[in-house]
C-alpha cells in the first residue's frame, strides 16, 4: 500500500500491475508482479543461497518436491513470511 515511509538499504519492493477498462478489473494472480530489494539486503542473500540448495537437490532420482522443499524450508528458516 502507498505510504510517506522512506525507503533504507535492503527494503523489498513489490510493484503489481492492475488494469480496469470497460467495468472489467484485471490483476496479476501471483503475489507481485516485480520484487526488487538491495544486492546487499538480506532478501538477496537468502534468495541466492536459496538457488544453490535448488541446484544441490536438481540431481537423477530427485523429484520437484525435493528441490521444493530445500528451497522453502531455506527461506522459512530465514523469516520471510511469503
Amino acid at each position: 500500500m502507498p505510504s510517506d515511509r522512506t525507503l533504507k538499504e535492503g527494503d523489498i519492493v513489490s510493484l503489481d500491475m492492475v488494469s480496469s477498462t470497460m467495468g472489467f478489473t484485471v490483476t496479476l494472480q501471483r503475489r507481485s508482479l516485480w520484487t526488487y530489494c538491495s544486492e546487499r539486503g538480506t532478501a538477496s542473500r537468502v534468495t541466492e543461497a536459496s538457488l544453490y540448495k535448488a541446484i544441490d537437490e536438481a540431481r537423477i532420482g530427485n523429484r520437484l518436491c525435493d528441490i521444493s522443499y530445500a528451497v522453502q524450508s531455506h527461506v522459512e528458516a530465514h523469516v520471510f513470511p511469503w
